[in-house]
């Protein structure tokens, strides 16, 4: 498994084209279906302290890594507008789910999204949640286990209640088992 991010992380990482060795951009979103975890792109900011969205995304197919200190990329004409790009890097406005309720099928609130958890490497993807500020306590809960995700709810198995992984380490043990089908 490559490297485990929290969502928060990546942000502000730089974009880096490789055949120039500039960095072009700095991300800025993750742009992701939240019920599979398949990430469509990122969207992007200028470099800097005081950088600003810029109007346009970077599709995960021009990617070619997503690592722990950047975003690498061929060139910066993979670069597009969001106008253009294919619908899974569409960009809702209201699509953040940080703040989003954790809760069990039978409807015990465990707390909330705090942030998204994604797998680096050349195919990004969203593998799991951070959660918080419920009397579960601080967690990780692998994307997997989720049983449905609605505009303000995730929903978890009841029996996963009491797998929350309290580091990125158990997280990635419980991701490699469910890959396995254990």
């Amino acid at each position: 498994m490559t490297a485990l991010l929290r969502g928060r992380d990546v942000a502000g990482l730089p974009v880096v084209d490789v055949s120039t060795g500039e960095d072009v951009a700095e991300i800025r979103d993750i742009i992701f279906d939240p019920g599979g975890g398949v990430v469509g792109g990122f969207t992007l900011a200028k470099r800097g302290f005081f950088g600003r969205r810029m109007r346009v995304v970077l599709p995960v197919a021009a990617i070619r890594s997503v690592g722990t200190h950047a975003v690498t990329i061929d060139s910066a004409d993979v670069i597009t507008d969001p106008d253009v790009a294919a619908p899974e890097q569409a960009v809702a406005g209201d699509a953040d789910i940080t703040s989003d309720d954790v809760i069990t099928e039978s409807g015990r609130t465990l707390g909330q999204v705090r942030d998204v958890i994604i797998s680096g490497g050349r195919h990004p993807r969203v593998v799991g949640f951070e959660i918080g500020g419920g009397p579960a306590g601080d967690g990780f809960i692998p994307i997997d286990t989720s049983r449905g995700l609605s505009r303000s709810t995730l929903i978890i198995p009841d029996s996963f209640e009491n797998r929350i992984r309290t580091d990125l380490v158990g997280l990635a043990g419980d991701i490699k088992d469910l890959e396995a089908g254990a």
